[in-house]
C-alpha cells in the first residue's frame, strides 16, 4: 500500500461553511441542574464544526448558576421553564422568539 507524502486538502468549495447547505448550526438542549458536562457539551459543539453555532438552553432545573455561567462562556441563550415548571414549558416558552 502506498501512502501519499502529503495529506490532500479539501478544495475551497468543500468547506462546509461556504458549501451549499452550509451556514449556521442551531442547537437546542435541555438542562436540569447540570454539572461540568454542560460546559464540555457546549465546547464540543464549537470544535465539531467550522460553522457558526447558535445554542439555546432550556433550563428546567432549580440551580440556574451553572447554566447561566456556561451560557455566558459559550454565547448561548437561556430560556426558563416558565410559571408552570413543566418539562415542556422551557422548550416552548420562548424558543422561537
Amino acid at each position: 500500500m502506498t501512502v501519499p507524502e502529503t495529506v490532500p486538502q479539501p478544495a475551497a468549495s468543500d468547506d462546509p461553511a461556504t458549501a451549499p447547505g452550509g451556514g449556521t448550526v442551531r442547537v437546542v438542549t435541555v438542562a436540569y441542574n447540570p454539572g461540568e458536562e454542560l460546559d464540555r457539551f457546549l465546547t464540543s459543539l464549537r470544535t465539531a464544526t467550522r460553522r457558526e453555532v447558535r445554542t439555546v438552553i432550556a433550563d428546567n432545573g432549580e440551580d440556574h448558576d451553572v447554566v447561566e455561567a456556561a451560557a455566558r462562556a459559550h454565547g448561548a441563550r437561556v430560556v426558563g421553564t416558565g410559571p408552570t415548571g413543566a418539562m415542556g414549558a422551557g422548550r416552548t416558552s420562548r424558543l422561537l422568539t
